[in-house]
C-alpha cells in the first residue's frame, strides 16, 4: 500500500506520521501500538506474524515476556478501535500465528477529506460561505439562545447578526481531541400523522430522547444537542458525511404516527461509519399513555451500545414526566415553541406549559421548562421584574415536587446571576443542573457566564468547550468561546476562535465584534476601524462615507466620537450603553455616573463590568472599583489603585 493516508470505518490513519483520527478527532495512541496498527493497515488482509511484530517493535533484540508485550500492544489497538477479539471488525487473531487487519481500507487524498485538509495553518476551516446581513430581531434570537454572554452585551448598537445556527460546513472546524465518549445524534423524528398539528409531538419526542439518552451514562455517552440536528428534518442522503460534520458515531432516527386512539413510535439506531442499522423497534401506546416512551427507547438504545462502548447500563433517569397524556403532549408542544428562542416562541411555550400543569400540577418537568422560558423573557427588558418573579415561582414549584429537575436548577442559576448577582448561589445552582444532566449543552453554556464574571476564566472556558462539544453547530456557543478568551485577556486564543467561527459564517456578527475588540486591545486601530465602521457608524452608507472622508489620523477615535454623538442625538436612556459609549470616546469622568446607575439598577450586562474589555481604560479610574464594590460586584482591587483610593 503506497498511499500516505487511509480511511477505515470512522477512522483515518496517516501511514507516515502514524497519527490516528476518529470521526475527525485525533486519538492518542502510544508509540508501539501506533506502529503496530500502521503495519497491520499497510498489510491489510495479510497475516502479520508474531516474528514480524517482534522485529517491528523490538528490532534490537529479545525482549522479556515477549508474548505479553505483543498481547498488550494488540489489546491497546483494539481498545482504541473499540474492537474485540471475538467478532473482530478490524483486527482478527490468527491462532498461534499472528494477526490480520480485516476491515476494508480506502485510500484518501489529503487535499480533500483528511482532518488537516479541513484546516488552514492556523487551524481554521477553509470552508467559507457567503453571508448576508440579517435583522437585529434574528440576532436577538441568537442571543436568547446563548445568553452565556449574548449579543446584547456588545453595547455598541443594535447591529446586524447571522443565523444562530449558521450554514452547514463541510466539516466541523473543531475536533474533540482525545474524547473517549461515544457520540450519538438523534435525528428529528418524522411526523407521519395526517394532521400537521401533531408535528410538535414528533419534535418534542426528539428533544425528550436527546435529554433522556444524554443522562444514561454521561461519562461514556454524549448526545448532540437539538439545535445542531434540527436542520436535518429532511432525512440526509449521506449520513456518513453528516457524521463527519457532527463528529458522531451513531444516529438514532424514527417517526411518530398519531391516530384517534393510539400513538405509534418507530426508532432505528444506525452506525455512522457505514450507515447500517444495528437495531430497530416499534412501539404502540394508547394516546394518553405514551409519556414515558422516551425512557424506554433510551434504555433500549443504551443496551445496544453497551457491549461496544458502555459499562452495564444504569437506571436511565428519575421520572420527571406526567402520566397525563394531554399534559405531556402540551409539554412537548411547548418544547418545540421554546426552541425558536424568540419572544413569540417563548410566550407560546409559557402558555403551553401553563396548560400542561393545569392538567397535571405535579408535572415537575413542565414547571422547570416554564422557569427557563420566563427567565429568557426577562432578558427582553419589557417587564423584567415580573418575568423574573414568574421564573422564580416556577423553578421553586418544580423543585418542591422533585429536586432532580435540571431545567429548574438551570433557571435558578440564571436568576441568581443576572437578577441577584449572587455569585455563590448561581454557581451552586448551575453545578446542580450540570450534575443532573451533563448532556444539557445550555446548562454548560450558561454556567460559563458566572465563572467568567468572577474571573474564574479557565473554568468558564472549559464549560463553553463542553457546550460546544454537545452543540457543535451553534455559532453563538462557538463565538462565545472567543469572548470568554477576551474576558480572560487571552487575545491570541480569542482571535483563533473568532476566525474559526468566521470560517463557517464570514458575516456572523457576534464573532466580528469580538475580532473588533481583539484589534482594539492590541492597538491595531486601523484594523479595528475598518471592521467597526459598519456598526459604530450606525450602518448608514452616508455615515460611513462621512467618516471615511475625514482625517484618518485617529480613525478609531473618530468612530467612537460619531457613535457617542448618535447616542446623544437619539437621547439614549440605557445607562450601560451610555457608559460604554462615553468610555470608548475617552470621556471617563462622564462615563462613571452612568456606570454607577447601571450597577445600581443591576443592568444585566453590568454583570461583566469587571472583565468587559470596553472598560479597560475606565479601570484606571479610582472610582471604578469603588462603584463595583458598592454595587455588589466587588473583587480584588489592584494594589496601586487601592493606595490611591485610600488617599
Amino acid at each position: 500500500m503506497n498511499e500516505t493516508r487511509v480511511r477505515f470505518g470512522v477512522f483515518e490513519l496517516d501511514l507516515v506520521s502514524e497519527e490516528l483520527w476518529r470521526s475527525g478527532r485525533r486519538i492518542s495512541l502510544a508509540p508501539q501500538p501506533s506502529r503496530l496498527l500502521t503495519e497491520l493497515v499497510r498489510r491489510q488482509g495479510q497475516l502479520v506474524t508474531h516474528e514480524d511484530i517482534r522485529q517491528l517493535l523490538w528490532p534490537e533484540g529479545i525482549v522479556r515476556e515477549f508474548e505479553q508485550g505483543v498481547h498488550t500492544a494488540v489489546r491497546q489497538v483494539r481498545t482504541t478501535l473499540r474492537d474485540s477479539a471475538t467478532g473482530s471488525r478490524y483486527v482478527e487473531t490468527v491462532p498461534r500465528r499472528g494477526y490480520r487487519f480485516v476491515a476494508p481500507v480506502e485510500s484518501i487524498r489529503c487535499s480533500q477529506d483528511s482532518p488537516q485538509a479541513a484546516e488552514g495553518n492556523d487551524g481554521t476551516s477553509k470552508a467559507t460561505r457567503s453571508s448576508a446581513r440579517r435583522s437585529f430581531p434574528r440576532l436577538m434570537a441568537a442571543s436568547l439562545a446563548a445568553l452565556g454572554l449574548g449579543i446584547v452585551a456588545l453595547g455598541f448598537s443594535d447591529w446586524l447578526g447571522a443565523d444562530p445556527m449558521g450554514p452547514a460546513s463541510p466539516r466541523s472546524v473543531w475536533t474533540r481531541g482525545e474524547d473517549p465518549r461515544t457520540f450519538v445524534a438523534v435525528l428529528p423524528f418524522v411526523n407521519l400523522s395526517h394532521q400537521e398539528t401533531d408535528g410538535p409531538l414528533a419534535e418534542g419526542m426528539t428533544e425528550e430522547l436527546i435529554a433522556c439518552l444524554g443522562r444514561v451514562h454521561p461519562e461514556r455517552l454524549a448526545v448532540i444537542a437539538r439545535s445542531s440536528v434540527m436542520h436535518l428534518r429532511q432525512a440526509p442522503e449521506d449520513l456518513i458525511a453528516v457524521s463527519r460534520q457532527l463528529q458522531v458515531d451513531y444516529f438514532l432516527e424514527g417517526s411518530v404516527r398519531v391516530d384517534a386512539e393510539r400513538v405509534r413510535v418507530d426508532a432505528r439506531l444506525i452506525r455512522a461509519e457505514s450507515g447500517v442499522s444495528i437495531w430497530s423497534d416499534g412501539y404502540w401506546r394508547p394516546r394518553g399513555d405514551w409519556y414515558a416512551l422516551h425512557n424506554e427507547i433510551a434504555a433500549r438504545v443504551a443496551a445496544q451500545l453497551a457491549p461496544e462502548a458502555l459499562p452495564p447500563t444504569r437506571e436511565v433517569t428519575a421520572n420527571l414526566g406526567s402520566s397525563d397524556g394531554t399534559a405531556y403532549s402540551l409539554y412537548l408542544q411547548g418544547r418545540t415553541a421554546w426552541s425558536r428562542f424568540d419572544g413569540e416562541g417563548l410566550r407560546e411555550s409559557v402558555t403551553l406549559y401553563e396548560r400542561a400543569v393545569q392538567h397535571d400540577p405535579q408535572f415537575s418537568q413542565a414547571w422547570g421548562a416554564m422557569a427557563e422560558s420566563w427567565a429568557l423573557l426577562a432578558m427582553q427588558g419589557k417587564d423584567a421584574r415580573s418575568d423574573y418573579a414568574h421564573a422564580e415561582r416556577c423553578a421553586q414549584q418544580a423543585l418542591k415536587i422533585s429536586e432532580a429537575v435540571p431545567t429548574a436548577w438551570n433557571a435558578l442559576g440564571f436568576l441568581r446571576l443576572y437578577r441577584d448577582w449572587d455569585w455563590a448561589g448561581s454557581d451552586a445552582a448551575f453545578r446542580k443542573a450540570v450534575s443532573l444532566d451533563p448532556g444539557y449543552a445550555m446548562a454548560h453554556h450558561w454556567y460559563a457566564a458566572v465563572l467568567s464574571a468572577v474571573e474564574r476564566h479557565d473554568e468558564a472556558i472549559a464549560q463553553v468547550v463542553a457546550a460546544m462539544e454537545l452543540d457543535p453547530r451553534s455559532l453563538s456557543v462557538r463565538s462565545d468561546l472567543a469572548w470568554y478568551y477576551l474576558y480572560a485577556g487571552r487575545l491570541e486564543e480569542a482571535e483563533r476562535e473568532v476566525r474559526r467561527t468566521l470560517a463557517v459564517d464570514p458575516g456572523y456578527g457576534w464573532a466580528k465584534t469580538a475580532l473588533f475588540q481583539v484589534h482594539r486591545l492590541r492597538g491595531q486601530h486601523q484594523l479595528a476601524a475598518n471592521l467597526g465602521r459598519e456598526f459604530l457608524a450606525g450602518g448608514s452608507d452616508d455615515r460611513v462615507l462621512e467618516i471615511e472622508g475625514e482625517s484618518a489620523q485617529h480613525p478609531l477615535q473618530r468612530l467612537f466620537q460619531h457613535h457617542l454623538q448618535d447616542r446623544l442625538a437619539n437621547n439614549e436612556r440605557d445607562p450601560f450603553k451610555m457608559a460604554t459609549a462615553l468610555a470608548n470616546a475617552g470621556r471617563q469622568e462622564d462615563a462613571m455616573p452612568f456606570l454607577r446607575q447601571a450597577i445600581a439598577e443591576r443592568h444585566v450586562w453590568a454583570t461583566f463590568a469587571r472583565v468587559d474589555p470596553r472598560f479597560r481604560e475606565l479601570r484606571s479610574h479610582p472610582d471604578f472599583y469603588v462603584a463595583l464594590e458598592q454595587g455588589g460586584l466587588g473583587g480584588e482591587t489592584p494594589p496601586s489603585l487601592a493606595r490611591e483610593i485610600e488617599r
